[in-house]
């Protein structure tokens, strides 16, 4: 069993070696292409709020909720003209036969048309709903409350993509940083390949230390080789959050002021409750549905028009060329074999399946609060552990390093002081990094930066 895992890790080790390698391959050529550019300058490289902006002007979802938003303002403003007057003129062309008339010459009067051949009329009406039972205004509000939650559900995707953009911004920085360590470990173990075999052709030490020494710079270079990989995809997928191409090189400021947390749990939860955009969108989708129980209940109350036309034709014997009519058309329902029942009914269920969302999201924000308010106060603990680790585990290796060159000391010690060096140097960049992760997490989990939440007080 323990050999099926050795070779699935070594497997797995073995595709993101390749895949890193390939990024590293068309990252090279990519700056073997662009040599001829203007090198960059300070202007060029970009802050974490920086690469937030450019990630929320690329990213499609982004756009596509503002069309959300932009929408639901459309479906408010059709809900506000349907309350108001409207207007409309009619044209009728007629052409009937045969024509109707007669004559009145023994009265002295020529021919009299009663029903022409070709007639027009221009109708002109004004309309206005006076009552209907609060339907209109009904969803006016199911409108107005809509485009809140449809500016809810924007806010949120900015949340969203700002938290995308913040972990792959401090991944970068961590790849690089374990980069360095990987460099700095080589260059440690050269060094000390060095002076072991100095040591050897003074014949004051084993050959197998030289071959050990050489293993151990073999084994740092190899972890190298991983760390450059890591990189090359953390840089990728930088480009791929920020909507830039894939090859575009990655050129970011570190984090200089390390944000402190000063929120407690409490708190931390009572600030998901009223900033979580999603949380408060789905408290005004129970306020939709109340709205549209008395949408629905408007069905049984009678509904009230007035209507005023003005009409212009051709004149005939029995018809003046104008008229005009003020009109009022009152309509009470009496039965609809239980419809608007049933819609009052169907909209009560609703209303009481989004309070039950609303609590089901309420306990999973909660959930999310505390997750990474637990993991925030782990990794702050992580790297008050990580720096004391780091600073025994200098010391001990130049204490083996003085034992060794003073010929008191063994080869081993020094390896095994070196190892424990470096597993402490990624201890402390994992720490450092994993504790601005969570913070990012918190702050979307909370819907507000800590930094805003401090200035509230």
């Amino acid at each position: 069993m323990r050999l099926l895992r050795q070779e699935g890790w070594h497997r797995k080790q073995c595709i993101l070696r390749l895949v890193g390698a390939l990024c590293v391959v068309a990252v090279s050529l990519d700056g073997a292409w662009s040599q001829d550019r203007a090198p960059s300058t300070a202007e060029d490289i970009l802050s974490l709020d920086q690469a937030v902006h450019i990630a929320l002007q690329n990213n499609p979802r982004l756009k596509a909720a503002m069309a959300r938003v932009g929408q639901a303002e459309a479906r408010l403003g059709a809900a506000k003209a349907a309350r108001g007057f409207h207007l409309n003129l009619q044209s009728t062309a007629i052409r009937s036969g045969p024509e109707v008339s007669f004559s009145l010459a023994p009265f002295g009067a020529g021919e009299v048309v009663v029903s022409p051949t070709f007639r027009y009329i221009h109708s002109l009406q004004l309309q206005k709903n006076v009552y209907d039972g609060g339907r209109r205004s009904a969803q006016q509000s199911i409108a107005a409350i809509g485009r809140e939650v449809a500016q809810r559900g924007l806010q949120q995707t900015r949340d969203d993509i700002t938290l995308e953009v913040k972990v792959a911004y401090f991944e970068v920085l961590r790849a690089r940083r374990l980069r360095e360590v990987g460099q700095e470990t080589l260059k440690a173990a050269e060094e000390h390949l060095r002076v072991t075999k100095a040591r050897f052709q003074a014949g004051v030490t084993a050959k197998f230390d030289v071959l050990r020494s050489e293993a151990e710079v073999e084994d740092a270079r190899q972890r190298l080789i991983d760390d450059e990989a890591l990189v090359a995809f953390a840089e990728a997928q930088f480009n791929t959050v920020l909507g830039r191409p894939l090859m575009t090189p990655v050129n970011i400021a570190s984090v200089e002021d390390m944000p402190v947390m000063t929120v407690t749990l409490e708190k931390a939860l009572e600030t998901a409750h009223t900033h979580r955009p999603e949380l408060l969108a789905l408290q005004q989708q129970v306020d939709i549905a109340q709205q549209q129980i008395r949408l629905a209940r408007a069905g049984w109350k009678p509904n009230l028009d007035v209507v005023s036309n003005y009409d212009r034709t051709r004149a005939t014997a029995f018809q003046r060329s104008t008229a005009y009519a003020l009109t009022a058309v009152l309509t009470v329902p009496l039965f609809d074999s239980g419809l608007a029942r049933a819609q009052v009914a169907e909209a009560q269920k609703s209303l009481k399946e989004a309070e039950q969302h609303v609590e089901s999201v309420r306990q999973r924000v909660e959930l999310e609060v505390k997750q990474a308010y637990l993991n925030l106060s782990r990794a702050r603990q992580r790297r008050v552990t990580a720096e004391k680790q780091l600073a025994a585990a200098a010391e001990s290796l130049r204490v083996s390093e003085v034992r060794y060159n003073a010929g008191v000391g063994t080869n081993v010690e020094v390896t095994d002081a070196r190892v424990a060096w470096t597993r402490a140097r990624w201890n402390q960049v994992n720490a450092l990094y994993d504790y601005l992760v969570a913070l990012a997490q918190l702050e979307h989990a909370m819907g507000t930066t800590v930094a805003a939440l401090a200035s509230t007080g």
